[in-house]
């Protein structure tokens, strides 16, 4: 049996197997369903061998509100991080940065 979940390391994206055609989708704790009450299917291209080569690591089930969470601060500093400098570009910063602004905010 295939690993239910994948997350992607660099943001910590997780995907899940679509047990219809074997392959894997964006995952989400909602109810995605087209207007018609189906769930969209994973693209044909998404197998586990496709999705491991390209650097995605199995997780289980009791590890999924980890990866949600460290998804969520990648979100949430990649907002920042393009957040406007006024002159038509972004501000940038590390996570480094983001992480001592947001301790900062906190006192």
């Amino acid at each position: 049996m295939k690993q239910k979940y994948l997350v992607r390391p660099n943001d910590y994206h997780i995907w899940e197997l679509d047990e219809s055609n074997n392959c894997y989708r964006s995952y989400t704790n909602r109810d995605v369903t087209y207007s018609n009450g189906i769930r969209p299917n994973a693209n044909d291209r998404y197998t586990f061998e496709y999705l491991t080569e390209c650097g995605f690591i199995p997780i289980n089930e009791n590890e999924l509100k980890i990866y949600e969470d460290k998804n969520q601060l990648y979100c949430d500093w990649l907002n920042w991080y393009t957040r406007p400098d006024g002159h038509g570009g972004s501000k940038g910063g590390t996570m480094d940065e983001y992480l001592l602004m947001m301790r900062n905010k906190e006192k």
